[in-house]
Formats: C-alpha cells, structure tokens, sequence
C-alpha cells in the first residue's frame, strides 16, 4: 500500500521506491514455495518500481540466500550476507 495502493493501482509519486529485507530467505508462514515467493515479490516490485536490497542471515550458502540473491538482482537492489 505504501508504493501506491492496492496490486493494480499506479505507483504513488510519494511512495516508497526502496525495500530492505533481513531474513535467512526461507519462509515460514503463508506461501512456503520459494520459486513462488521470489515470482510475487518480484512481479509486485517491477510494477510498483521498487528496488528490494536483501541482507541473508545464517547459513553462508543455501536455497535461502540464493532466492534473496534473485529477488535484489532482479529488482536493482544489492545483496550482502551477515
């Protein structure tokens, strides 16, 4: 809502364009196929213009940090694992 409403409504000129998401990349709640999650954040935020920087938490390698490396590149965001 705050980049401009609901799914179908224009980007706002006074949303939000950035996104930070620290997680281990592996959901847990809601929608758990990663192939699933990575498609509906990264649909929402090319239509909604937003750039999503990602910071991985945990395991070094893994599915987890994998799909957050894609959901940044794929949105212009960066990636960095803690």
């Amino acid at each position: 809502e705050h980049a401009g409403g609901g799914w179908n409504d224009p980007p706002r000129q006074d949303g939000l364009d950035t996104i930070y998401i620290l997680s281990d990349g592996y959901p847990n709640a809601g929608v758990q196929d990663r192939a699933e999650v990575f498609e509906r954040v990264v649909q929402a935020a090319r239509y909604k213009m937003v750039s999503i920087h990602t910071v991985s938490l945990g395991p070094k390698k893994g599915s987890g940090q994998d799909m957050l490396m894609k959901i940044s590149d794929a949105t212009g965001g960066t990636h960095v694992t803690r």
